[in-house]
């Protein structure tokens, strides 16, 4: 059985670029591959071309996103946190 570990993501596997896809596992029944710098900007909530105007390496912003929180599920809580605030000046 073929499982994704630690060791996949290591040093010997090439990082996703425009023109690499391969797949980490590529069994008869499914394939994954790693995510693109890109997919993981808009995953966590960001336009596609957020870093293309700093020249920076794929890893600096694979460790950029994966380090990040996902800009859509902090907003409502930041939200809820100024208007509890707001409420709490109003009390006084």
């Amino acid at each position: 059985m073929n499982a994704l570990t630690c060791r996949n993501a290591g040093g010997a596997q090439r990082m996703p670029d425009k023109d690499n896809f391969e797949a980490v596992v590529n069994d008869e029944e499914y394939e994954v591959r790693r995510l693109t710098p890109t997919e993981c900007a808009r995953l966590q909530g960001f336009p596609p071309d957020w870093c293309a105007d700093v020249p920076h390496s794929d890893s600096a912003e694979y460790k950029l996103w994966g380090n990040g929180i996902a800009l859509p599920s902090i907003l409502p809580m930041m939200q809820n946190a100024v208007n509890l605030v707001e409420e709490m000046k109003g009390e006084k």
